[in-house]
C-alpha cells in the first residue's frame, strides 16, 4: 500500500504453479513468506501493508487461504498461520480496508481420455482427479500423462488405453515416450528457493 514493496508469487517451472510467496523491496531486497507451496495462487496486502493473504496447498491439499505478517527486507522469515478452507479451491485476489477478503472458488478436475476408432464415445483415462499433459505410444496402445496428486512432486503415470490400472514411473510430470515405448521422459519440478 506504501509503494515501497511487492508482494508476488515465484514459479519456478512454467506450466506449474508449486512455487513461493516472496516480498521484494525498492532496493531488490527479496524476503520469503511462509515456505514452500505445491500450489501457490493469489495474494493481497492488508490495508495497512502490515499482513499479507496469500493462497497455497501444501502436499496434496486444496488451495486454502493463509495469512502473515508482512516482513521488512532482512528480517526472518515470518511463519503462516491458515485462516480459511474450504470444500474445493479458494484463491485470494483481494483485501478491503475493513479486513474482509474477495476470494475466488473453485473446484478442479483435470480429465484425460482417447477416443478409438470405431467406438461411439471417448474412453475416460482419468487418474484420480488431475490428469494431464497427456502422450499416447507410437501405437496408440499406451497413454502417458501426469498424476497432480501424485505426491508433492507430482508423479509420471502410464496406462494402457483398454483401460487397464495406470502404473506409476516416477515422480515429476510426464513430457514424452520414446517412439518404441521403452523409455518416458519426465521433469522433475522439485527446486528449492533463492533467498
Amino acid at each position: 500500500p506504501d509503494g515501497d514493496r511487492v508482494l508476488f508469487m515465484d514459479h519456478h517451472t512454467e506450466g506449474d504453479d508449486r512455487g513461493w510467496v516472496r516480498i521484494v523491496d525498492r532496493d531488490g531486497t527479496q524476503t520469503l513468506v511462509g515456505g514452500e507451496f505445491t500450489s501457490a495462487q493469489g495474494t493481497a496486502w492488508s490495508h495497512d501493508g502490515r499482513d499479507v493473504f496469500f493462497s497455497g496447498a501444501i502436499g496434496n491439499q486444496n488451495l486454502v487461504v493463509w495469512t502473515a505478517v508482512a516482513p521488512r527486507a532482512g528480517g526472518a522469515e515470518p511463519s503462516r498461520t491458515q485462516l480459511l478452507s474450504v470444500p474445493g479451491e479458494m484463491a485470494v485476489v483481494d483485501a478491503a480496508a475493513d479486513g474482509s477478503l474477495l476470494t475466488l472458488g473453485s473446484t478442479r478436475n483435470y480429465r484425460v481420455g482417447v477416443k478409438v476408432r470405431h467406438e461411439p464415445g471417448e474412453r475416460d483415462l482419468t487418474f484420480q482427479d488431475t490428469s494431464w499433459g497427456p502422450s499416447l505410444s507410437a501405437d496408440g496402445s499406451l497413454l502417458f500423462f501426469t498424476d497432480g496428486r501424485g505426491g508433492p512432486d507430482n508423479a509420471g503415470m502410464l496406462r494402457r488405453t483398454d483401460g487397464s490400472p495406470a502404473a506409476r514411473l516416477g515422480d515429476g510430470a510426464a513430457v514424452a515416450l520414446s517412439p518404441d515405448g521403452q523409455w518416458a521422459l519426465v521433469v522433475e519440478l522439485r527446486s528449492s528457493p533463492q533467498k
